[in-house]
C-alpha cells in the first residue's frame, strides 16, 4: 500500500560514524549517496518517488534558464475573514517554513525549445489547497497559454479545497473550467501529471479536464481522501486501491510515468499536440500505384480479410508513423484493448490516429475484435481532442462488430456508439478512414463516416457476417460465400456503391505477405488524402461532409418502384411455368429468395 501523504520524507538514522543516513520508508534501502534519489528523490532499488519541492521539479523539466514566474505576488489572505484558528498567522508562517508565497507556481518556459506554460502545485503549502489565489494563479496561467497558443504542463498535489476559505476555495472550480474553455477555444492543449496525493476540488477539475492525464508511480489519486474512503466503506481499502496505477487500470488515466521520463514524455506530447507543420503537395498529384489485380471472389476476400497473420492496426501505426503518444481509458468505465488511440506523426504533421486493434486468441492468433461501450468512448475522447486541437483525424477499422454481450450492453454500448458517430461527423478538422481488414456493421459505421474513406485491397465492409446472413436468408450457414457475394461487401463493390473513395493495393496474397510493403501502400494513400483536405476552410469541410452522408444510397422514385414491383410478379409467374429468368446477375444472385 503506498505510504499516508505525511509519510513523504526517508527515514534518518544514525551510522555508527556519527553521520546522518536516509533510508527508504518503503523498502529500507541507503539512499544517502544513490545518485538516482540525488537527482529525482526516487528510491533506486522500490523506485518509491518522494516529494520534491516545486522549483526543483520545474529546473529539472524544462530548458536551463528557461522559465519566467508569473503572478508573483498574487495573494489573498484571509478572503472571508475566518474565525477560527488565526488563519492570517498561519499563512505567514507556512510561507516561512515553506519558503512559498502560495501553494502554486507558475510561469513560461521553453521545453526542448517549443514554448509551454508550467503550472506546479506544490504539498508542502497548505497541503497544496486550493484556495483563491491558488485559483487566481492556475486562471491566469491557462489564460496565457490560451493567449499565447501553448501548452500547459501541471503538476497538481492538492488534498482538497481551503477550508479557511470556505465556499470561495470550492468556487474557484468554476474559475478553472471557464479558463479550460478559453483555452479550448484557443486551442492550447492541457496535459497534467498527478503527484501523491492529488484528490479534491483540483483533482475533479484541472487535473480531470486536462487533454492527457499522467501520474506518478504509486500516486495517491481520486476525488476522496483515503481517509474518508475508508470512514465511508467502514473497512480499509484493497491493496493499490486509489492509486495510479488502479486509475490506470480502470480506464481513467492515460499512464504512469517515472519521474525520469516526464521530461521527454511532456516533450513528445507538446510537439505533437502543438506542431506548427502541414504536409503539402508540391508537385502534381500523383495517385498511388495499384496492380492489376484479378477480378476478387467474396468469399476469398473474405477469408483474406480475416487471416490470422494480417497486420494489425498497432502494426500499421509502427509502420507508418514517426511517433506516437498513446491515450489510454475512455475516463469512464475502463480501457478498451480492442481500441487504439493517440497521437501520432505522419509525415511530419501531428494527428490522431484512432484504430480498431484486433486482439490475440487463447491460441495466440489475432482475429478482428468486437468493441464494447468503453472502446466507442474511448475513440470519441481521442476525436474530441483532436477537433480541439485542429488535428486531423485518422481511423483504422477491423472489427468483427460491437460486443454483443450482456456487460457491454449495460454498460451503455448504443449510447456509446452514438457519442463516436456523432463526434467523428462533428469534428471540425479533417477526417480519413481506412478500412484494414473486417468493416464489421455499425462498429465500422461508427470509424468510418469520415471526409474520405480508404479501404485495403483484400478488406471488407459488411453489414452482417456472410455466414449469419447465410443462416438467417438460406438457413444454412455453409453458404456463406454465396451469401457473401449477395451482400457486396469487397472495396470495388463498395466504390461502386459511393462508399469507399479509393481502394489501396496490397502485396500479391494479401498485406501480411509484405507487411512492410502494405504500410507503404497504406502511408502514400493516407498523405494523398491528407493533402486533398489540407487547408480547406472548416464550414466547408462540414458541410461536404453532411452532405456526403445526407446522401448515402439511392432512393428509388415511385414509377422505378412500381416497375421494379411488376417485373418481380412477372418473374413469379415465369418462375411457376418452370422458366429461368436472367437479369445480368451470377448463378448467386439468382438463388437468393425472392419475397
Amino acid at each position: 500500500m503506498q505510504p499516508s501523504a505525511s509519510q513523504v520524507t526517508p527515514q534518518q538514522e544514525r551510522r555508527p560514524d556519527g553521520r546522518a543516513e536516509e533510508r527508504c520508508i518503503r523498502c529500507g534501502a541507503t539512499l544517502t549517496g544513490a545518485p538516482l534519489y540525488a537527482a529525482w528523490r526516487v528510491c533506486p532499488q522500490c523506485r518509491y518517488h518522494y516529494s520534491i519541492p516545486a522549483r526543483q521539479r520545474i529546473e529539472r523539466l524544462v530548458d536551463p534558464g528557461s522559465f519566467r514566474e508569473m503572478s508573483r505576488r498574487v495573494a489573498a489572505i484571509d478572503p472571508i475573514d475566518f474565525r477560527g484558528q488565526p488563519y492570517r498567522e498561519r499563512y505567514f508562517e507556512e510561507q516561512r517554513r515553506s519558503g512559498l508565497r502560495e501553494a502554486v507556481i507558475t510561469g513560461g518556459a521553453a521545453l526542448y525549445g517549443r514554448r509551454v506554460v508550467i503550472a506546479v502545485v506544490d504539498f508542502r503549502f497548505f497541503a497544496g489547497t486550493l484556495g483563491v489565489a491558488v485559483g487566481e494563479k492556475l486562471a491566469h496561467g491557462m489564460e496565457e497559454a490560451a493567449r499565447q497558443h501553448a501548452p500547459l504542463i501541471a503538476f497538481v498535489a492538492s488534498s482538497g479545497p481551503r477550508l479557511q476559505e470556505g465556499v470561495l476555495s470550492v468556487l474557484q472550480m468554476a474559475k478553472l473550467t471557464t479558463a479550460r474553455q478559453r483555452m479550448r477555444q484557443a486551442r492550447a492543449p492541457l496535459v497534467a501529471v498527478a503527484v501523491s496525493p492529488c484528490t479534491g476540488s483540483l483533482y475533479a477539475s484541472l487535473y480531470s479536464e486536462a487533454d492527457v492525464c499522467y501520474a506518478e508511480p504509486g500516486a495517491l489519486l481520486g476525488y476522496a481522501a483515503m481517509r474518508a474512503m475508508e470512514q465511508a466503506e467502514g473497512a480499509s481499502l484493497p491493496e493499490n486501491a486509489h492509486t495510479a496505477e488502479w486509475h490506470l487500470a480502470h480506464g481513467l488515466i492515460d499512464a504512469v510515468l517515472d519521474r525520469e521520463r516526464h521530461r521527454d514524455a511532456l516533450a513528445t506530447f507538446v510537439e505533437l499536440a502543438g506542431s506548427p507543420y502541414r504536409v503539402t503537395l508540391t508537385g502534381p498529384r500523383q495517385e498511388p500505384v495499384r496492380r492489376q489485380a484479378v477480378p476478387e471472389e467474396a468469399w476469398g476476400t473474405v477469408r483474406l480479410a480475416r487471416e490470422h497473420t494480417r497486420p494489425t492496426a498497432v502494426d500499421y501505426i509502427k509502420r507508418v508513423t514517426t511517433a506516437f503518444v498513446e491515450f489510454r481509458g475512455d475516463r469512464q468505465s475502463g480501457d478498451e484493448p480492442a481500441v487504439v488511440a493517440g497521437l501520432a506523426s505522419l509525415g511530419g504533421q501531428p494527428l490522431m490516429f484512432v484504430a480498431q486493434q484486433r486482439l490475440a486468441g487463447e491460441d495466440g492468433q489475432h482475429r478482428p475484435s468486437p468493441i464494447g461501450a468503453s472502446g466507442f468512448r474511448k475513440a470519441a475522447r481521442a476525436i474530441r481532442i483532436a477537433s480541439d486541437l485542429q488535428l486531423p483525424v485518422v481511423t483504422l477499422v477491423d472489427s468483427s462488430g460491437p460486443d454483443p454481450r450482456v456487460a457491454p450492453e449495460a454498460s451503455g454500448l448504443g449510447s456509446a456508439m452514438a457519442l463516436c458517430l456523432e463526434t467523428l461527423l462533428a469534428a471540425r478538422t479533417p477526417t480519413i478512414a481506412c478500412i484494414i481488414g473486417e468493416g464489421g456493421s455499425e462498429a465500422a459505421v461508427a470509424f468510418a463516416a469520415a471526409d474520405r474513406v480508404l479501404m485495403l485491397e483484400n478488406a471488407i465492409w459488411d453489414v452482417i457476417a456472410p455466414e449469419e446472413a447465410a443462416a438467417l436468408l438460406y438457413r444454412d450457414p455453409s453458404r456463406a460465400g454465396a451469401a457473401a457475394s449477395s451482400l457486396r461487401l469487397t472495396g470495388s463493390e463498395c466504390r461502386r456503391l459511393g462508399v469507399v473513395d479509393r481502394i489501396v493495393s496490397e502485396p500479391p496474397g494479401g498485406a501480411h505477405q509484405d507487411v512492410d510493403a502494405a504500410a507503404r501502400q497504406l502511408r502514400g494513400a493516407l498523405l494523398l488524402a491528407l493533402t486533398e483536405l489540407q487547408g480547406t476552410p472548416t464550414r466547408r469541410l462540414l458541410d461536404e461532409r453532411q452532405e456526403r452522408y445526407r446522401q448515402v444510397g439511392e432512393a428509388t422514385n415511385p414509377i422505378r418502384s412500381s416497375l421494379e414491383r411488376n417485373w418481380m410478379r412477372l418473374r413469379r409467374w415465369l418462375r411457376s411455368l418452370g422458366l429461368r429468368v436472367r437479369r445480368g446477375r451470377t448463378a448467386e444472385d439468382q438463388e437468393m429468395p425472392i419475397p
